[in-house]
């Protein structure tokens, strides 16, 4: 007992110690450097890996969910479950490190620490016109909880995630009223109600809502645009003429046994969206038990090609809650009351976790995800003397990707099924 204590205090020591080191690398940048590329080298390659296999592992649960189109970020996930880790203890902590891939990659809780402050505060701390990764993330707790200050401290400066400290005297009405409040403002107004009402006040609840946009590098011309024919659900009866955008450009592309892959790259950024495009009209299935092989197999293989391409514009909300879906992917159920120990959160011990919300949205333009009409437009030029272009026709249910490539994380995984 008294050994867990010293852990425990040693790994709140740590995560304050990382965060005054960075401001005095203020004052001494060649040392926070250095310091920041030895982790680099050491972890993030481990986070971008269990991020990654998390993400085909909640995709595939979230067809439990019943919905056609998917949009999921499990970065962001990944932060609040792990906040909710590092704050537990026994049966809980085991499960939630085998859920998130931790203990696959034999990373220690301070390994996942050092990784996820330098994403946060390297990779996705600052935006620019081009691209921003909206974020709004927190722990809802009663106020009888009696939160520790040090666990406080690590969730919101660590993982950044912030708490919301409610009173279960009010009503559930006015707490989400202001959690939606909230979400709304830290996502542009694109995500306006994330609860319709409050499940519990007694239990701790992490929310995650999630908002991206980012402008093409080669953006698609508004007056190509034109009523075309998408086969939803991959059915010929099921056809509706939906807006198809057009673009005939240089583009990486490879052809796989069943399905297509093309890279559309976003403006000053290191991030792309990677279209997933069956051969057949109805084989979205099949592509998606191959995307794992072929992000590991095929994305080496990609080569640029003049690529004319057809795609449809869509919009869409995705929001469910996970703590079903989480429990498909171990033999444990994280969220089961009598295995939790979060004596390192709250000094109540009569709680326990009650749920985990995610929600996102998009929408894909002539001008990019999500792109503002305010943002400046780069002139297309023309392409002149092109004879032979590959077409590349989404007309169908396809899959996608964004990734960011500078560590191999994917941001976004998602399917468009029905527009």
């Amino acid at each position: 007992m008294l050994l867990l204590k010293v852990n425990i205090l040693n790994l709140l020591v740590y995560a304050l110690l990382i965060t005054v080191t960075s401001e005095q690398g203020r004052r001494n940048k060649s040392l926070e450097s250095f310091h920041a590329l030895q982790t680099l080298k050491l972890h993030i390659p481990k986070l971008s890996e269990a991020i990654n296999n998390f993400s085909f592992r909640l995709y595939a649960c979230w067809h439990y969910n019943n919905v056609k189109n998917i949009y999921i970020c499990p970065m962001t996930v990944m932060q609040v479950l792990s906040a909710f880790h590092f704050g537990l203890r026994g049966k809980s902590e085991q499960v939630f490190g085998e859920v998130l891939g931790y203990t696959d990659l034999n990373m220690t809780k301070m390994d996942v620490m050092e990784a996820f402050y330098l994403l946060t505060t390297k990779y996705f701390a600052h935006s620019n016109r081009r691209s921003l990764l909206n974020r709004a993330s927190t722990i809802l707790v009663k106020r009888e909880a009696e939160l520790i200050p040090a666990f406080k401290y690590v969730a919101e400066h660590i993982f950044q995630v912030p708490f919301t400290v409610i009173d279960v005297k009010e009503s559930p009405e006015r707490v989400v009223h202001y959690l939606n409040h909230w979400v709304a403002a830290r996502t542009s107004n694109k995500i306006k109600n994330i609860m319709d009402e409050m499940r519990s006040l007694e239990d701790v609840i992490g929310i995650n809502a999630v908002h991206f946009k980012a402008a093409w590098k080669f953006r698609f011309a508004r007056k190509k645009t034109s009523k075309e024919t998408f086969y939803n659900s991959g059915g010929i009866g099921r056809d509706k003429d939906i807006p198809m955008m057009h673009l005939t450009q240089l583009l990486k592309h490879y052809s796989a046994p069943g399905h297509r892959i093309l890279e559309l790259p976003f403006q000053n950024s290191k991030l792309s969206m990677y279209i997933f495009l069956p051969k057949f009209i109805n084989g979205i299935r099949i592509t998606e038990l191959d995307l794992r092989r072929s992000i590991a197999e095929d994305f080496c293989k990609m080569e640029p090609d003049f690529i004319e391409v057809a795609l449809p514009k869509f919009k869409f909300h995705c929001s469910a809650y996970l703590s079903k879906c989480l429990s498909m992917m171990d033999d444990g159920n994280p969220f089961i009351p009598d295995s939790e120990d979060l004596s390192v959160m709250f000094r109540n011990k009569s709680l326990s976790l009650g749920e985990m919300y995610h929600t996102t949205y998009i929408e894909v333009t002539e001008e990019g995800v999500d792109v503002p009409s305010n943002i400046p437009k780069t002139p297309i030029k023309p392409l002149i003397g092109i004879q032979n272009t590959l077409p590349f026709k989404v007309n169908h249910p396809f899959l996608f990707l964004i990734k960011d490539l500078r560590t191999g994380i994917i941001l976004f995984i998602g399917r468009v099924e029905e527009i």
